[in-house]
Parts: structure tokens; C-alpha cells; sequence
């Protein structure tokens, strides 16, 4: 099982969904509705934020590969 995976897993039912929906966004290339920022130092990584979580993902021409999915700390951005 995956990281994404696994930490789906762990979160209630309702926060599961928001962000499931969020990633499938992502991975479809919809994201002009969510709340998505550059990273800086970076070229074609960004983050969307839901609530207190984090997805973040490479953009490559309009293929879109998720880097990090969980909870904002102060491990969040270093990868």
C-alpha cells in the first residue's frame, strides 16, 4: 500500500472525500477553482492547500505527478 494510500486511510470520513476529490482534480489538470500556489526554488512543483493538508504536485506540460500528500508541517516541503 502507498503512502497516499495510508494516509487516506487514517482521516475521517468526511476529510477523505474533500481530499480525494481534490486529488482527482489535480491528476485530471482542474485546478483553477482550488487554492493552488507555486513553491518557490522550484520550478513546476506546486501545493494546493485543503484545510490543514497539503497537495503537492509536479506540473510537466500538463502531466501532473502528486509529490506529497498529508498535513502541513515542518517536513512538508522537503523533499
Amino acid at each position: 500500500m502507498d503512502k497516499v494510500s495510508k494516509f487516506l486511510k487514517r482521516l475521517s470520513k468526511q476529510e477523505r472525500l474533500k481530499l480525494r476529490t481534490v486529488i482527482k482534480s489535480v491528476l485530471d489538470g482542474k485546478i483553477k477553482d482550488l487554492d493552488v500556489k507555486k513553491l518557490s526554488g522550484y520550478q513546476n512543483i506546486f501545493r494546493v492547500r485543503v484545510g490543514d493538508m497539503r497537495v503537492v504536485f509536479e506540473n510537466n506540460d500538463g502531466s501532473m505527478n502528486l509529490i506529497f500528500v498529508g498535513r502541513k508541517s515542518d517536513k512538508t516541503y522537503k523533499f
